[in-house]
Parts: structure tokens; sequence; C-alpha cells
């Protein structure tokens, strides 16, 4: 016997990043590594155009800012990232039929070279 797949189509729905997704973990990063935020789920019917903004900056116009955005996810890497990027990132979802939007606070934090004091002098 042999079986057919039917083909069904889904109904068109709004956009809607997935929050628990976006706050699963904390989003800090020491300055100078890679900060990543990978595989955030963005549903909704057809798939959304995905933009990341800082400070009004769409993210994907940097040269140090990788963004990718496969159907229904989202990601984005922030290359030597740098205390000035610490902040609150705005995701943006948008496809025909509705757009959704959700905030992300990013912390970079300086590395600290902490020295001990041996008989009065410093060594690292």
């Amino acid at each position: 016997m042999v079986r057919h797949n039917s083909t069904s189509f889904a109904s068109p729905v709004g956009p809607k990043i997935n929050r628990d997704d976006v706050y699963r973990n904390k989003i800090h990063c020491r300055v100078g590594r890679l900060l990543r935020l990978e595989d955030v789920g963005v549903e909704g019917e057809p798939p959304a155009k995905v933009t990341w903004s800082f400070k009004g900056v769409d993210q994907s116009t940097l040269q140090d800012v990788e963004v990718k955005n496969p159907d229904y996810k989202t990601s984005i890497y922030i290359k030597n990232a740098q205390r000035a990027q610490s902040g609150m990132y705005l995701i943006k979802a948008i496809n025909e039929y509705g757009e959704d939007e959700c905030e992300v606070r990013v912390r970079l934090s300086m590395m600290l070279i902490v020295g001990y004091y041996w008989y009065g002098k410093v060594k690292a």
C-alpha cells in the first residue's frame, strides 16, 4: 500500500518571540570575548523578518556583529564585545500579519587582573 503525504498549509499568524529562549540564561559576557544569544524561537506564519537593534542601530550592519535568521529562529553573535555594547537590545519580528518586540539586557564586564602582595611588592 502506498501512502501519500497530504500538503497542509498553516494558517497565517502574526509573529511571537519566545521570551523563555531570551531569558533562559543571564546574558553576561566579559569584555573582549564572544557574546552570543542563540536560537531564540520566533513563531509566526509566514516566517517573520527579524532585526536586532541597539540604541537605534541595526546590528546586522556592523562589522563585528553577526545576526543569523533561519526560519523560526534568530541568533546574534558579537565578536570582541566591548563595554560600550552593554545595554538594552531590541529584537523585532515582523510579518504581514503583525509584529512583536522584545527587549534584552546585555551586560559586559571588565576582566580584572588581580595581583597579590608579597613582602610589599606586587606580583602578577
